[in-house]
């Protein structure tokens, strides 16, 4: 879960489950729509919500707008909010906002190989995720 601008939580249920907006003060749950992905860790920007989990995956949700993703539609359709940049690490566990606004993302690349990855994503650059 992480705390979004006006006091409400956005959460996801395990693993693959229903992503919502919990209102703590009323106790109300909104239901948003199907997870991108299995997500691992959510990060809070203005009205900006970074996702990220397994397999490889970083979404970008603009909580200003409708949630409009749908698992019947390409993952990486960027009409969809949010809409998912497949890269990254196998696992993308922690993400971190960077003092120059970037979102920098760290993953792991368990069963398949070895080593860690650090990734970045500038908000100037919308589609994109920069692998070091």
């Amino acid at each position: 879960m992480a705390a979004l601008p006006d006091g409400k939580l956005i959460g996801v249920s395990a693993f693959y489950g229903s992503t919502f907006v919990l209102d703590p003060e009323t106790r109300a749950s909104t239901f948003l729509g199907p997870a991108p992905h299995s997500v691992y860790d959510m990060l809070v920007a203005g009205n900006m919500v970074y996702i990220c989990g397994y397999p490889t995956c970083f979404s970008v949700y603009d909580a200003s707008k409708l949630w409009t993703f749908a698992r019947n539609k390409p993952l990486t359709d960027p009409s969809l909010n949010p809409y998912v940049i497949q890269q990254g690490g196998k696992y993308n566990y922690q993400m971190a906002l960077g003092a120059d606004g970037r979102v920098y993302i760290c993953g792991n690349h368990q069963r398949h190989d070895s080593g860690a990855s650090l990734n970045w994503f500038d908000p100037a650059e919308p589609h994109k995720v920069t692998r070091l």
